[in-house]
C-alpha cells in the first residue's frame, strides 16, 4: 500500500483498495485479536450461508449451465453481471 498512502482511495488499484478496506474491517471487529470472542469468526458467514441455502440457488446453477450454449463474449458478460 505504500505507493498509495496519502492519496485518494479512488486513485489506487481496486484490488489494493478493497484488500486494505477488508483488512481494516476485520481489525475493527477484532478478528485477529486472540482475546476477542470474534477471533476467526467470519462476519459475513450469515450472508454466505443464506446465499448457499436460498431458494434461488438451483435457478442460478441452471442459468450458469445454460451459458455453455453461448459464445465466449456472451458468457463473459453474463458472468461479470452476475458477480456484480
Amino acid at each position: 500500500m505504500a505507493p498509495w498512502v496519502g492519496r485518494p482511495w479512488a486513485e489506487s488499484p481496486f484490488l489494493a483498495a478493497e484488500s486494505y478496506f477488508y483488512r481494516q474491517f476485520l481489525r475493527a471487529v477484532e478478528y485477529f485479536d486472540s482475546n476477542s470472542a470474534w477471533r476467526w469468526v467470519d462476519p459475513f458467514a450469515p450472508v454466505k450461508s443464506a446465499e448457499l441455502t436460498g431458494t434461488n440457488l438451483a435457478q442460478h446453477c441452471d442459468a450458469y449451465g445454460q451459458l455453455a450454449h453461448h459464445d465466449v463474449a456472451a458468457r463473459t458478460q453474463a458472468l461479470l453481471h452476475a458477480s456484480l
